[in-house]
């Protein structure tokens, strides 16, 4: 399983970081924090040629990128979502069952550097963990961590939430970032998202 875990890891990297977008290269946004946020419904849009679904909060609104297959920003500019995938040819022959079972455990912070977080300033990891049972019916990644996102004209104290998953030779990633003062309030419509995630086949 380690030597599995390894190969993943390294594959992962290598075609993620090369198919998606630096933190650095994303949308500068500025604005107010969020208002709370009730019960939560998204629209989900289906992208079958990358093989996933995902949805977003009423209001939000999806925006054009040449770099993600989704942008997704709140419209007072406090937080935004990336979602990208890309295939990754080195995983494509591992059992179903045994991708199933690795990505029910956490693969842990060196994962995580490997695949996303490794651009974010001042970066400390609250939270890196798993969810074997997550309502897109496959098992997914998670991980939040606090840092200085470039939402304005420099760095803002924020947080990061993502998850990443891999099936069928393919690798799916989201990642939403929220200014730290608005987090709290944000945490209802970014769980919204993250579990409208679906892989399609």
């Amino acid at each position: 399983m380690r030597k599995l875990k390894t190969a993943l890891v390294t594959a992962a990297a290598a075609a993620l970081l090369t198919a998606g977008v630096a933190m650095a290269e994303m949308p500068k946004l500025g604005g107010a924090p969020a208002a709370p946020t009730g019960d939560i419904s998204v629209s989900v849009l289906a992208n079958t040629a990358k093989g996933y679904a995902l949805g977003y909060p009423a209001g939000w609104q999806v925006v054009s990128s040449a770099d993600v297959d989704y942008l997704f920003i709140k419209p007072d500019a406090t937080a935004l979502c990336a979602a990208f995938s890309g295939d990754i040819p080195d995983i494509a022959g591992i059992p179903e069952a045994d991708l199933r079972a690795m990505l029910s455990v956490p693969l842990g912070e060196e994962f995580w550097d490997n695949v996303l977080f490794s651009s974010l300033p001042n970066k400390k990891y609250e939270h890196v963990g798993a969810d074997p049972n997550h309502p897109g019916g496959w098992p997914i990644q998670t991980a939040i961590a606090a840092g200085d996102f470039a939402f304005e004209a420099g760095p803002v104290p924020s947080k990061v939430a993502a998850i990443m998953t891999f099936k069928a030779g393919k690798g799916y990633q989201v990642f939403c970032a929220g200014k730290s003062q608005a987090y709290e309030a944000l945490k209802p419509e970014l769980a919204a998202i993250f579990n409208s995630f679906k892989i399609l086949k």
